[in-house]
C-alpha cells in the first residue's frame, strides 16, 4: 500500500539522477511470496521489515516438528512453470527433488484393476527435509543481519493506520505471541502478502481501501 492519501497513488520520489529514493517497506506475511518480495526489495536498495503471524517461516508451505518427527501439513508439492522460478531454485542446489509418485490403482475382489489414476503431467517438486525448506533458505539473509532487513515472527498485524508522528507514513499495530502489544512505524509502503480472506479482514479492521476489500472477497 502506498502512503496515506485521499488522492490517487503517488509515484515513488526520485533523487538526483532519477534514482528512486530508498524507502522503508513493511511486508506482511512470510510465505514464499512475502519472502521473495522482501528479498527483491532489499536487493533494490530498500529497508524491509518482514512480519509473520506464525512462529516460523513458510506460510502455506508449512512443516511441523513433533516428538514423532516432522510432517508437512500445508502444501504437499509444487510445480515449476516459470524460468525465473527455476533460476531462483537453482541458487540452492539440492534443496528440492522430484516427487517420485506411484500410480494409484483400485482393485476389485478378484485382484483386477477397476480404476487407475493418471500419472502427473508435470514434475512435482519437494523441498528437503520439509516443504518450508525453500522459504527458510531464501529468508535466512533477511534475519541473520547480512541484509538491511528485520524479521518479526509470531507477530500478528491487527491494524494499519497513518503514523502518529509522520502522517504521510504508515504504522502497524500488532500483537505478539505472548499477548503483548507492539507498534511499528515509519513505513513508506506496506505490502500484504496474505491470503485474500486475511487481507480483506485487515483492510476492513483498518477502515481502508473498500474497493480492494470488494475485489478480495471475490477471490
Amino acid at each position: 500500500m502506498s502512503k496515506p492519501s485521499n488522492t490517487k497513488r503517488p509515484k515513488p520520489p526520485l533523487a538526483e539522477g532519477g534514482q528512486a529514493v530508498r524507502q522503508h517497506i513493511a511486508v506482511v506475511g512470510a510465505g514464499m511470496a512475502g519472502v521473495a518480495c522482501a528479498r527483491t526489495l532489499v536487493q533494490a536498495g530498500h529497508k524491509v521489515t518482514l512480519l509473520e503471524n506464525s512462529r516460523g517461516l513458510g506460510g502455506r508451505m508449512a512443516t511441523r516438528s513433533t516428538e514423532f518427527g516432522s510432517f508437512d501439513h500445508g502444501t504437499q508439492y509444487f510445480t515449476v512453470r516459470d524460468d525465473r522460478f527455476e533460476q531462483a531454485l537453482a541458487l540452492n542446489p539440492g534443496l528440492v527433488q522430484a516427487w517420485k509418485t506411484s500410480t494409484v490403482r483400485v482393485m476389485d475382489e478378484r485382484g483386477q484393476t477397476m480404476a487407475s489414476a493418471q500419472p502427473p503431467r508435470e514434475t512435482h517438486w519437494l523441498p528437503t527435509p520439509g516443504m518450508n525448506a525453500v522459504v527458510r533458505a531464501w529468508a535466512e539473509p533477511l534475519g541473520n543481519g547480512s541484509l538491511d532487513a528485520t524479521v518479526h515472527l509470531n507477530t500478528r498485524l491487527d491494524k494499519l493506520e497513518p503514523d502518529a508522528l509522520h502522517p504521510t507514513q504508515w504504522q502497524l499495530r500488532c500483537e505478539t505471541g505472548d499477548g503483548g502489544q507492539l507498534v511499528l512505524g515509519g513505513f513508506d509502503q506496506v505490502v500484504l502478502a496474505l491470503p485474500s480472506p486475511q487481507a480483506s479482514s485487515l483492510l476492513k479492521a483498518s477502515g481502508l481501501a473498500p474497493e480492494f476489500q470488494k475485489a478480495l472477497n471475490q477471490v
